[in-house]
């Protein structure tokens, strides 16, 4: 087995958790649609952790052949994939059954007691992608280095906004920013199939 191989299958278990926290969430919410309320932002949030943990996973194939993986490295990964969970265990609300509590749940309170967490752990594995992109020079791609690192300069900002601007408006326009920036760069990502 090779050592990419060997780490893929410990961060593809912690990206499976973390997946597994939004969609438990996603579905338990769905069951209890009718107390649910305001879900807007919440749901965004929630929509952007998933599709954080499909890009970091697709991110992954650009190591595929990287030479002399070190204990350095794997740990940047695993710290990264710890973000990432934490990430979607913090915009995945705990919903009660229906039969364990009959009240309204208003996921705007939910995610206004949380963005900061939200946004700020975002932000941790933002800047964590930045200082683990040295590990491209390592690929037989090192451009990638500049490019990767520059390309995550607007993801922070996103997420340094939302943690300090504490409007309505501005959340929505940094979680819709953010979902956006990270379709755009999943298709930008196919072309290197």
């Amino acid at each position: 087995m090779a050592a990419f191989d060997f780490l893929l299958i410990l961060l593809s278990f912690v990206y499976a958790l973390a997946l597994s926290q939004v969609l438990t969430s996603a579905g338990r919410m769905l069951v209890e649609r009718r107390r649910v309320r305001r879900p807007g932002l919440l749901g965004l949030a929630m929509l952007n952790a998933a599709t954080q943990v499909y890009i970091c996973w697709l991110a992954l194939w650009d190591y595929r052949d990287t030479k002399g993986i070190d204990l350095a490295m794997v740990t940047l990964f695993f710290v990264s994939a710890v973000l990432i969970y934490l990430f979607c265990v913090a915009v995945s609300p705990e919903i009660a059954p229906a039969s364990e509590s009959e009240s309204e749940i208003d996921l705007e309170t939910i995610y206004w007691a949380n963005h900061r967490l939200f946004y700020g752990t975002y932000a941790a594995l933002v800047l964590l992608f930045i200082v683990s992109t040295a590990d491209y020079l390592r690929t037989p791609h090192p451009e990638l280095f500049v490019q990767q690192a520059l390309a995550n300069l607007p993801f922070l900002s996103v997420a340094l906004v939302a943690i300090f601007v504490r409007h309505r408006l501005v959340q929505w326009v940094a979680g819709l920013a953010m979902f956006a920036m990270s379709v755009g760069w999943a298709v930008a990502f196919s072309w290197t199939f």
